[in-house]
């Protein structure tokens, strides 16, 4: 029994020794003549001292040439104090290389692929043998430091996970496995994962039909998970069905695969149309799993609100439980087709379209591109609980995704955009009038602006007279769509004298138009009276700002009960519309 009982210890101790993720990735010290590459990584045998299975000793400096290596200091091992491969254990805590050089007196480079890396933290930086760097960079953001000669090349790294090493998996496809009735232009897109080392992208295989186009593909990475898309050069052919393998591994030194296949089968090509949006409706199901259903808007002379063969195309029967979106379709002349996955209208001002989806997950959105929109053409989208439509559209050219709650459907409408403000403000009147002579030596100045589109921006205002800034001491005013500019020079002007102004303003388009406007008149000459005296009016009116009025009275031995020219002044009629 005791034997037996040991045996099951050792075996249950075997998983913890033997299994666990081990990967490699390579370090690269070049100067102006060579390069000399020496190598770090993981493995579940690995010690932070030398490891006889595992780790590369580098025996003997050489007499010439640049040489580097991995630094050591194992008491068991006092004889060995350089590695040119580097191992530590597969555990999830934070290990430390340090790595120098000698040998050359060129400047040195150190770089690296961060393809290499697998998930988690990887930072370096460049220190001494015994202090560690006071800056450290994000290997996966850059690819070389230069180093001097003394200094150490660190490499800090926290592994995401270890243990039990699994394969990539795939996350989504489209189209999907099985389907059919797809656009001979679509392309197809493949979202790949793995949730230990990560995938290795130098490892990707992409065969269509029987034919490697992994060249003609393209790859992209975001957050470790990889997405490969491909379109052959003038589409698949019509009616045609299409096989399609890809194959990954992951960042191992005995790296787990996935090879995946599946086959969907084309439909007629789309017939042209005058423009065409497609419209990605996305959905994160509750266990993770991501599926994306590409829908196609546009417009067309000839088309309809109902069902055109030549231009929309059914949307096929979705499997069930499994998520799908379409444009509903109603349409009497055919009753058995209800949804559409190509929805082509007339082509007019307004048009609106409707789309919805089934079997819901998590998370559902939508996005675009903006290369896709057309110009001259206003496309705004909204959502909202069904079966209302939107209160709060939000142009397409502004942003390029939208979120769609499980109860609502998302809703596009064309119309016409509207003509952009190019026009600035423009003078109404003044008082006095622009050239107006034989003004009052004492006159106030009122300039009445306005703009036709976008209002005014009252705080662009600059009012100069004579050449002086006065906008801090005028008073400005907004009543039945014009500008009011109120001016009260502090003394009279002198006689005879050309009195110049000047108002800078500004309208509230979304490109302001802005515009000078310039006015002149000229003062009178006027006699004093022998003696004159001044009624000031405090007037507050219901809109607008307070302000006065004066009244001149006097005696002059030349002055009578009625009009006297130079003693006289005819006060002007109120601007209409205007405070009085």
């Amino acid at each position: 029994m005791k034997a037996v009982l040991v045996w099951l210890l050792m075996f249950a101790t075997i998983p913890a020794l033997l299994f666990g993720l081990s990967w490699r990735a390579d370090i690269n010290f070049q100067d102006s003549d060579e390069i000399r590459t020496i190598t770090w990584g993981l493995d579940p045998e690995g010690t932070s001292g030398f490891d006889v299975d595992l780790d590369e000793n580098f025996p003997l400096i050489p007499p010439t040439g640049l040489y580097a290596y991995f630094s050591l200091n194992d008491p068991a091992y006092p004889f060995i104090t350089m590695l040119s491969e580097d191992v530590r254990r597969d555990e999830v805590a934070t290990h430390c290389w340090r790595a120098t050089f000698g040998g050359t007196y060129d400047p040195v480079s150190v770089y690296w692929d961060p393809m290499e890396i697998p998930f988690g933290t990887a930072n370096c930086g460049i220190g001494t043998e015994t202090d560690e760097p006071t800056e450290w960079f994000d290997m996966r953001s850059m690819r070389s430091l230069d180093i001097e000669s003394g200094q150490y090349f660190w490499i800090s790294f926290t592994p995401a996970t270890s243990g039990t090493d699994n394969p990539p998996y795939i996350v989504s496809t489209d189209p999907t496995d099985g389907e059919t009735n797809v656009l001979p232009d679509d392309e197809v897109e493949i979202v790949l994962a793995d949730d230990e080392t990560g995938i290795n992208p130098y490892s990707l295989v992409l065969t269509v039909n029987g034919e490697d186009v992994t060249d003609y593909a393209t790859v992209s990475e975001e957050g470790g998970t990889y997405t490969i898309t491909y379109s052959p050069a003038g589409g698949f052919d019509e009616h045609s069905t299409v096989d399609v393998e890809i194959y990954a591994e992951d960042i191992s030194t005995a790296p787990q695969s996935v090879d995946y296949s599946f086959s969907f089968t084309t439909g007629a090509a789309p017939t042209p149309v005058l423009w065409e949006v497609p419209i990605v409706v996305n959905n994160i199901a509750t266990g993770g799993d991501t599926t994306d259903i590409t829908l196609y808007l546009g417009v067309v002379d000839g088309a309809s609100d109902g069902f055109d063969p030549e231009y929309d195309v059914p949307y096929p029967m979705p499997p069930s439980g499994a998520f799908y979106s379409y444009f509903p379709l109603n349409d009497p002349d055919y009753p058995f087709f209800s949804m559409l996955s190509r929805d082509i209208r007339a082509n007019e001002d307004e048009n609106l379209w409707n789309i919805r989806f089934g079997n819901p997950g998590e998370t559902v959105w939508a996005d675009w591109s903006e290369a896709t929109l057309p110009e001259d053409v206003l496309l705004e989208v909204g959502v909202a609980t069904a079966p209302d439509e939107p209160t709060e559209w939000f142009d397409m050219s502004e942003i390029t995704n939208i979120s769609i709650l499980s109860d609502q459907w998302l809703w596009v409408r064309q119309s016409v955009p509207p003509v952009p403000d190019t026009s600035p403000p423009y003078l109404v009147s003044s008082i006095p009038a622009i050239g107006q002579t034989g003004v009052s030596l004492s006159t106030d100045i009122t300039i009445v602006i306005t703009d036709d589109a976008s209002d005014i921006d009252l705080s662009s205002i600059v009012l100069t007279v004579d050449g002086v800034d006065v906008t801090s001491e005028a008073s400005i005013t907004e009543s039945g769509g014009n500008v009011y500019i109120y001016y009260n020079p502090p003394t009279d002007f002198p006689e005879l004298y050309v009195v110049g102004w000047s108002v800078y303003v500004s309208d509230l388009a979304p490109t302001p138009n802005s515009t000078t406007i310039d006015g002149y008149f000229t003062t009178g000459y006027f006699p004093s009276p022998v003696w004159l005296g001044t009624i000031i009016f405090d007037v507050t009116p219901s809109v607008g700002s307070a302000y006065q009025v004066n009244l001149d009275f006097g005696t002059d031995e030349a002055g009578t009960d009625g009009y006297d020219i130079g003693l006289d002044y005819i006060s002007p009629p109120p601007i209409p519309g205007a405070p009085m």
